[in-house]
């Protein structure tokens, strides 16, 4: 069966650009086909916290997470380096770590760049 396209929808942040969680789930239950059995929010809410739990597992693991249509996920190894305390200025060492970094799909970096391309025309 063909998978319907969805419709882009305007974003649901608030002020200051930052999707909240609950903004994240009434924006799923809005996306959500209504040609289907829609979930509760509660449900919807499960889910979520069940993926976040997956995820930062699998990231602490040392695995990676491709989200098709979005990009990857995946933990990089950092170096260690020498920095600065901001407050006071005295040079400090920060030790190596580790970080999570996306890495954008093909298909995202493209709606980006059509993005930034619309709105520079307007």
């Amino acid at each position: 069966t063909a998978r319907k396209k969805r419709r882009r929808r305007e974003t649901p942040h608030n002020e200051d650009k930052t999707l909240t969680k609950k903004e994240m789930i009434d924006a799923i239950l809005e996306t959500f086909p209504k040609d289907r059995p829609q979930p509760t929010r509660i449900e919807v809410e499960m889910m979520f916290e069940s993926f976040c739990d997956v995820a930062a597992a699998e990231l602490i693991g040392g695995g990676e997470i491709y989200l098709q249509k979005l990009g990857k996920l995946k933990v990089r190894e950092t170096s260690a380096r020498k920095g600065h305390n901001p407050q006071t200025g005295e040079e400090m060492d920060i030790p190596a770590g580790k970080k999570v970094v996306f890495v954008p799909g093909k298909d995202f970096k493209e709606a980006m760049k059509a993005d930034i391309d619309e709105q520079s025309q307007e």
